[in-house]
């Protein structure tokens, strides 16, 4: 990997301009400061004749970049197959419409060939064409000198298919995972006399159980995928590290089979597509904001191994695709979101793109280019010559950053969103996003944890909608409390069994009987609902309506109708706290910074900034060398004047981002942030 630098570069093209402009293009890479060039290697482009492999343009391109000192990322894709794979291989997708009916999607054609999401990689003839291909591009450039990096497939998915090739691996899969065909009859419900009657389910919401197992197969078969294109090209090439990244706000993507931290794991490291900070309108909404912190967050925590990802696809333009989905950036939004990458812990961006593109209808003038159709500058350009400025003059600094030990973890629950998603009428989402924009708003650093391994060290684990938590997460959860540790329940705790099964008593997992504590009756909620605290607090919940019997345990807070919402429950040397309705959920959208200050209060979390004003300037603490980094971030669109109080003495303040920063006594200091300004500031 590349710990010593931070990897900045640009994508050049899915259909390559003219060989007339590359010269000119690539002599602007290293005019505007960009080292690195990604360039695809688009299979239907390369293999037009069966095993013929034309290679030219990207020869061409590999020589020009080296002429001019740029690095390449050399992408395979692998988003469009050569018409001749899908046809000889028969791979088209097949969607299960019924028990018996069964439906071929129609071809769906891009960049010349056919896109992948229509074409089953269970087809075995495709798997034999797609290893020829990737062996051949990695064995042709391993040695090129201008190469950097292998990306073997980006944004990564997986279609939901139920051809023959898809039903077999789904019938191996589970006779892999069940004793016999009576262990599955058992936790499916069903009556099936072998393992070849099964077929992927076709209704979630009466196919819990089986929705739940295919989802978990679809998760391994993607990870088992991403292993095997790693594998095909490490065979080619030892010395390179071979990568994929995810799409753009991938967690919205577990019900489609994306789970990133098993694909993280089969590679050398991961990275991440960043689009959401265009597409939706978040520098107009501070809380839809939060959702991209959410996605750097993830990112973070699946490589918290060695700390190190890209983002591999960061906007910096506009898109149009029709009247309701034209979205730009406005002047000061790429360098806010460079430098929230980058104090997330990002330490490699990617600029989607060099210049705009002119072959897709969807484009605008100007729309995706850092630079203007012919290279020359746009305010996306000054932006980012100034973002690069500063980071290379303090590159070591920021290559080697890492956050301080948290206090504090949110707990990730995959089997819980795919529950939700199963059920239709409840956002799993909702609440994990609602608890990022809670956390981040309030100036809370935290973790994201996924696996019953990472449950230790913290002194709070907060746990968003945990309808469904397997067996290893419930018993590392109760050693943590045993412990001395605090466990946050917001919303139905282990409401679910291990194969979706409807628990006997919520909590789940023995936890009723244990702690004295059960829920006595669930509604799902249209509206908000208020918990009233005997403090006077008021603290609002939604999704669910769970009614809690406390027994002889602490009542925190009760619903209007008096009925016990939030109940507090010794256990060993610390406490579970169960809420009966989702409070995060209540905060997915919201920007009642008030309110969620009082939450996080109860809660007992504390900022390890105090940064105000509260609620538009937002912060990020790192650590490098000895210094602490402050990553200082102002939402609004009018001027602030920002403290900050670190929680630590300091000696000396250096500003290597933004305006002069004024000391008081070595405890505070304060800046001046223009509208959508950034301040980065070193203290020692």
């Amino acid at each position: 990997m590349f710990n010593d630098r931070i990897i900045l570069g640009a994508q050049y093209f899915r259909i390559v301009p003219p060989s007339d402009e590359w010269a000119h293009d690539f002599r602007r890479f290293r005019e505007i400061g960009l080292d690195t060039v990604k360039i695809e290697l688009i299979w239907n482009q390369i293999e037009r004749r069966p095993g013929v492999y034309v290679w030219d343009e990207i020869d061409e391109l590999m020589a020009r970049a080296h002429a001019r000192k740029l690095k390449v990322l050399a992408t395979l894709p692998m988003e469009t197959v050569p018409d001749y794979v899908v046809r000889e291989a028969n791979a088209r997708v097949v969607i299960a419409m019924g028990k018996e009916a069964r439906q071929e999607l129609p071809i769906q054609r891009y960049l010349g060939g056919v896109i992948r999401q229509y074409c089953c990689w269970d087809a075995p003839q495709l798997r034999k064409r797609m290893a020829a291909f990737v062996k051949a591009a990695v064995s042709r450039y391993r040695n090129h000198p201008a190469l950097l990096c292998w990306d073997v497939f980006q944004e990564v998915d997986i279609p939901e298919c139920a051809c023959r090739h898809t039903t077999r691996e789904y019938q191996a899969w589970l006779k892999a995972k069940y004793r016999d065909i009576g262990e599955l009859n058992r936790i499916f419900g069903e009556h099936y006399s072998s393992f070849e009657e099964v077929e992927p389910p076709y209704n979630r919401s009466f196919e819990g159980q089986a929705f739940l197992a295919y989802t978990r197969f679809r998760t391994d078969c993607l990870a088992g995928r991403i292993k095997w294109l790693y594998d095909l090209a490490k065979s080619c090439d030892r010395k390179h590290s071979v990568i994929v990244h995810g799409h753009s706000g991938t967690l919205q993507y577990v019900g489609c089979g994306v789970d990133d931290w098993k694909i993280a794991g089969q590679v050398d490291f991961y990275g991440a597509s960043m689009h959401e900070l265009l597409y939706q309108p978040m520098h107009a909404n501070q809380a839809l904001f939060s959702k991209a912190v959410a996605h750097l967050e993830i990112m973070r925590s699946v490589s918290r191994n060695d700390n190190y990802y890209w983002v591999s696809e960061l906007s910096c333009g506009a898109a149009f695709g029709g009247p309701d989905t034209h979205r730009r950036l406005n002047e000061g939004e790429l360098f806010f979101n460079l430098w929230t990458c980058l104090a997330h812990g990002a330490k490699g961006i990617y600029l989607w793109q060099f210049k705009p593109e002119r072959f897709f209808h969807w484009e605008t003038p100007y729309a995706w280019g850092l630079t203007g159709l012919n290279g020359a500058e746009t305010f996306r350009t000054r932006e980012f010559k100034s973002f690069q400025k500063a980071v290379r003059a303090n590159e070591e600094l920021f290559a080697s950053m890492r956050p301080p030990q948290s206090e504090y973890a949110l707990l990730y629950s995959p089997d819980s969103h795919t529950t939700c998603d199963a059920k239709g009428c409840f956002s799993y989402p909702a609440a994990f996003f609602g608890a990022v924009n809670l956390l981040w708003v309030n100036n809370v650093q935290f973790d994201i944890i996924r696996y019953a391994k990472e449950i230790r060290g913290y002194r709070i684990i907060y746990c968003p909608m945990p309808w469904l938590l397997d067996q290893s997460i419930l018993s590392a959860l109760i050693a943590y409390a045993e412990k001395g540790g605090i466990v946050i329940a917001d919303g139905g705790f282990g409401r679910y069994d291990d194969n979706n099964w409807l628990s006997r008593e919520t909590p789940g997992g023995g936890l009723a009987a244990r702690l004295g504590v059960v829920e006595t009756d669930f509604t799902r909620l249209e509206e908000k609902v208020e918990f009233r605290f005997g403090n006077g607090r008021k603290i609002y919940g939604c999704q669910e309506r769970g009614r809690l019997d406390a027994g002889k345990n602490k009542v925190l807070a009760r619903y209007t109708d008096k009925n016990e919402a939030v109940v507090e429950c010794r256990c060993g040397r610390g406490k579970f706290v169960f809420a009966g309705a989702s409070v995060s959920s209540c905060y997915e959208k919201s920007t009642d910074v008030r309110m969620a200050e009082e939450w996080i209060r109860f809660c007992g979390f504390k900022p390890s900034l105090d940064v105000k004003p509260l609620g538009k300037v937002t912060s990020r603490l790192q650590q490098s060398g000895g210094a602490s980094i402050v990553f200082l971030f102002n939402h609004g669109l009018e001027r602030a004047s920002a403290s900050c109080q670190p929680g630590f003495g300091f000696k000396k303040a250096y500003v290597l981002c933004g305006e002069k920063v004024s000391l008081k006594h070595g405890l505070e200091f304060s800046v001046s942030l223009p509208p959508k300004g950034v301040a980065v500031v070193k203290l020692t």
